[in-house]
């Protein structure tokens, strides 16, 4: 059994009475001191148990946030799992793009080619044209 202080309350109030009754101050304020002490084992007991529960939550948060940590883990390992199996397939995906991007460039640069020698044989048929209309011209044609 628990000494929760009710039986030194209880002890203190009688020698409390009996002092007052007999007008003895010293038996007076030993009843008096033993209220206290039962009043402080009280709020000790009280303590206790608040303590307890403080104890009790905190370990139960702690086994909540042990558990978080461990399943975010988990699922960081998983993703990180994942991204590095995935890893060699989306460099072969990034080669392949680079690839395509240097094809599709070089087949433009020869567009672009084939466009400029293009005009530039108009230009030098228009610019033969051009001689030829001279001549004529100038032989009186």
């Amino acid at each position: 059994m628990t000494d929760n202080g009710t039986v030194d309350k209880v002890k203190g109030k009688a020698k409390e009475v009996v002092g007052d009754v007999t007008g003895d101050n010293s038996k007076k304020a030993e009843g008096f001191f033993d209220q206290v002490v039962g009043k402080t084992k009280e709020f000790a007991g009280k303590a206790g148990d608040v303590a307890k529960d403080v104890a009790d939550k905190a370990g139960d948060v702690f086994e909540d946030v042990k558990d978080k940590a461990e399943d975010l883990f988990d699922g960081a390992k998983e993703k990180v799992s994942e991204a590095k199996d995935k890893a060699p397939e989306k460099v072969e995906d990034a080669k392949d793009a680079a690839k395509d991007a240097k094809d599709a460039v070089v087949d433009k640069a020869g567009d672009v080619k084939d466009a400029v020698a293009d005009k530039a044989e108009d230009a030098k048929d228009a610019v033969a044209d051009k001689v030829d209309d001279a001549k004529d011209a100038v032989e009186g044609k």
